[in-house]
């Protein structure tokens, strides 16, 4: 039977699960079953560059914090022993990062899937969304193609003003050879 003192430290964890679940942009969900321990930290200290916090927590409290932290279908990721991979910046560098963890690490980690926005995402959702560039891009690629017939419009307003001052300019400079 577990002890107060066990089942204390269980509700800090779940608590402290709950608030990180909750923070977090993104969460997905890999296998870590085969790596060693140097390799795990080796991944953590990677993640951890890219403001993503590698946590191996039972399948139960991560139900339990999920469901406390307003995302019950998190725990679609959850099952088996499973490593949360938790991204707290923009969730298409987390994907990138992890993506390219996945294919280029030392032993390469199985990702089950990944929550985002509600919606729990399959592991090429996860590859797609680790394609596509990052916010800041897309943004600017945005503003682009807002800007562009904007750009154009003051273009095609500005030709035939542009013209009568050439056309005037010119006149001007040819008085001023007939008077010289």
């Amino acid at each position: 039977m577990p002890t107060k003192k066990v089942s204390e430290r269980k509700a800090k964890a779940v608590q402290q699960l709950q608030e990180r679940i909750g923070r977090c942009t993104i969460a997905i969900g890999a296998d870590f079953r085969g790596m060693p321990g140097n390799v795990m930290t080796e991944l953590r200290r990677q993640m951890r560059q890219k403001q993503v916090e590698v946590r191996v927590i039972k399948n139960t409290l991560a139900r339990i914090a999920a469901e406390q932290a307003g995302r019950p279908d998190l725990v679609q990721i959850v099952e088996g022993p499973t490593a949360l991979l938790l991204g707290y910046s923009d969730p298409v560098e987390v994907a990138k990062a992890v993506s390219e963890y996945a294919q280029g690490g030392k032993v390469p980690i199985a990702v089950r899937g990944a929550f985002l926005n509600g919606r729990v995402l399959t592991k090429e959702d996860l590859a797609v969304l680790a394609a596509l560039p990052p916010r800041a891009v897309l943004a600017a690629q945005l503003l682009g193609q807002i800007q562009a017939p904007l750009v154009r419009l003051l273009y095609a307003l500005n030709g035939p003003v542009q013209g009568l001052a050439t056309v005037l300019q010119r006149h001007v400079e040819q008085l001023q050879k007939q008077a010289v």
